[in-house]
């Protein structure tokens, strides 16, 4: 077995083992410590959670997906539970709270959810909106977190038929992870996709 296969399977049986909580809680002390933050992207008809490249290896994929495909009312009860422990102990503008606050958007913007109709995605953009606060206060805006959270609302603006805020907020996350992260980086470059996608390149 392949250490690629070996990563794979040992993140899968981990996950299931333990909840997606637990399972992602292991992908972030994979990555060194630094908070995760997933940005979301419609690709036939579906939403991927997707993270940048020099972060992300196929091992942590496989366990991402194990965990944001468990959209059982467990899963958003683990998530709020996590949510509400990390402002106990570290207070409300901790860039864990945004991190949680990023998961449960997910949770809630992921298809499954979506049936629930115009409540969940106001509660999504609730969230998410919470999240860039959070990130702001702890991080300031010029930060690539802001950045990927930033394109989250800008995707659930754009589904709300709000494209000209939609388009604002890619335009603004295009910006800061030029800045940050280089003009040719894969995440910049996925912004400005997405703004093109809105007809401004």
């Amino acid at each position: 077995m392949s250490d690629d296969e070996f990563g794979r399977q040992e993140f899968a049986d981990f996950t299931a083992r333990w909840g997606p909580a637990k399972g992602q809680s292991v992908l972030e002390e994979w990555a060194g410590g630094k908070p995760f933050f997933w940005f979301v992207t419609a690709r036939n008809n579906k939403i991927e959670a997707k993270g940048g490249a020099d972060t992300l290896d196929s091992a942590r994929q496989a366990a991402l997906e194990a965990v944001t495909d468990r959209q059982g009312p467990e899963t958003e009860a683990l998530i709020r539970q996590d949510l509400a422990a990390h402002e106990r102990e570290h207070g409300p503008f901790h860039l864990s709270v945004a991190q949680d606050l990023n998961r449960l958007f997910l949770f809630l913007m992921h298809p499954n959810r979506l049936e629930g109709g115009p409540l969940r995605l106001e509660e999504a953009e609730t969230v998410i909106r919470r999240a860039l606060a959070v990130i702001e206060e702890a991080s300031g805006r010029r930060d690539e977190n802001y950045a990927r959270v930033l394109l989250n609302l800008g995707f659930v603006l754009e589904v709300t038929d709000r494209e000209a805020q939609a388009r604002e907020a890619y335009s603004q996350a295009a910006r800061i992870l030029a800045e940050t992260l280089g003009a040719d980086h894969p995440n910049t470059q996925e912004a400005r996709n997405l703004l093109a996608k809105l007809g401004q390149g």
